[in-house]
């Protein structure tokens, strides 16, 4: 079975596709940053909405996790930034509706919380490291390859 993670973000959004049984070990098909050019935003939600189909359509997954926000609180500032989640929230919207728009594709929506399963991002990132060999932590700053294949490795049958 295929298997997509979807890591949105309003700048970059990670995506990866892997194959599979269920359990390890897993087959890497693709692990990508969709980074759309520098655009006023909606353009540029264009382009990323594009591209995502792109992926969807070469790979052909039979379910997609898709992290979806929700109103968690920024670590150094302690409050909600309400005009960043907008943004990512639209980001993230767009994303789902465009898997939503696979009548073939069995679409996941999970919370950043339940997603994260009480991890850091370099330990979900070193779990991703030990699955595939292939995966480049060093090309991933931002962690958007490795949340989007740590989304698609936790859904089971």
């Amino acid at each position: 079975m295929r298997i997509m993670g979807v890591d949105p973000g309003s700048v970059v959004t990670g995506v990866a596709v892997i194959e599979g049984d269920g359990l390890p070990p897993w087959r890497l098909l693709t692990a990508e940053r969709l980074h759309p050019p520098n655009l006023p935003y909606c353009q540029r939600l264009a382009v990323l909405v594009e591209d995502l189909r792109a992926v969807v359509t070469e790979f052909k997954p039979a379910k997609a996790v898709i992290e979806m926000p929700h109103g968690k609180a920024h670590r150094r500032m302690g409050r909600v930034n309400l005009a960043s989640l907008s943004i990512y929230g639209a980001a993230a919207g767009a994303c789902y509706a465009t898997l939503l728009g696979f009548p073939d594709l069995h679409v996941i929506p999970v919370g950043v919380n339940e997603a994260a399963r009480g991890l850091t991002k370099r330990a979900r990132q070193h779990i991703v490291q030990k699955a595939f060999a292939s995966y480049d932590a060093d090309r991933d700053t931002g962690f958007d390859v490795s949340d989007a294949l740590f989304l698609a490795m936790g859904e089971e049958d």
